[in-house]
């Protein structure tokens, strides 16, 4: 930033510009932070800031619930019909969670390898299919990109095609699962609860902030894995964090769907 200010300075010199002379920033995601950033802190050299997907507005996108709107209006320009199916997959999520008959259905439904193992595991379903949403949303590029997994071109428009074929809530939701989980069909044959499902819908609540959600889940998983050994607590908790340390360090790019 400071390199920036230097130019501006030498720049207004250089062309004998005087002090009234506008110099507008421009950025998009870390460089949307860094425009924002000058116009806040140098207002004297720089008289606006065009900042694209700049993640300090994140907090005010999601109090404002313009977030999830500006991600809802990407599907429903495909289909108005898929955010539908969407609402009614979460209603079909919780209720089936409720019963552990439900609870293999719900599995079933959504290609899991295992049954829910309780009904708040509906809440890491929810993490795991909301963050595939999201980010096909952020990432929708005419072509395949592979940011985080490997998605096809319009991965939205790809999704909301499949949902409709579909036809039903939980259909919808495996919808977006297949294609930003298993594009290439990398998760084999069904979706590992503990290894994917898990980790995947940690990431979600990590990057919204919701570290109720965040420690509900990790007592849970105590509680789960105290029937079998202490070791393997040590072991689920080890490979889950190892998967979670690279994800720290970037939960700042989650919010650039606007």
């Amino acid at each position: 930033m400071e390199d920036f200010n230097t130019l501006n300075l030498h720049i207004r010199k250089k062309w004998s510009m005087t002090q009234q002379t506008p110099f507008i920033t421009f950025g998009g995601s870390y460089g949307g932070n860094l425009a924002l950033w000058l116009r806040l802190k140098n207002p004297n050299l720089w008289a606006g800031a065009i900042a694209s997907s700049a993640t300090p507005l994140k907090h005010l996108l999601r109090e404002t619930n313009d977030f999830a709107r500006i991600e809802t209006e990407a599907y429903g320009n495909v289909s108005e019909k898929c955010p539908e199916l969407v609402r009614k997959g979460w209603e079909e999520l919780y209720e089936g969670a409720k019963t552990v008959s439900g609870r293999v259905n719900v599995a079933k439904s959504l290609s899991l390898c295992s049954p829910l193992p309780d009904e708040r595991a509906a809440d890491d379903v929810h993490g795991w299919i909301s963050g595939a949403l999201e980010t096909m949303v952020q990432y929708g590029y005419p072509y395949e990109t592979s940011f985080y997994n490997l998605i096809p071109g319009y991965p939205f428009r790809v999704t909301c095609q499949k949902m409709l074929k579909a036809n039903t809530g939980l259909g919808a939701l495996l919808s977006a699962a297949d294609v930003y989980y298993n594009y290439t069909g990398e998760a084999g044959g069904c979706f590992d609860f503990d290894a994917l499902v898990m980790v995947e819908s940690s990431k979600y609540w990590k990057r919204k902030g919701d570290y109720d959600r965040l420690q509900d889940q990790e007592n849970r998983i105590k509680n789960r894995y105290k029937k079998n050994s202490p070791k393997l607590i040590r072991k689920s908790f080890d490979s889950r964090m190892s998967k979670l340390k690279w994800e720290e360090s970037n939960m700042a790019w989650g919010y650039q769907t606007c």
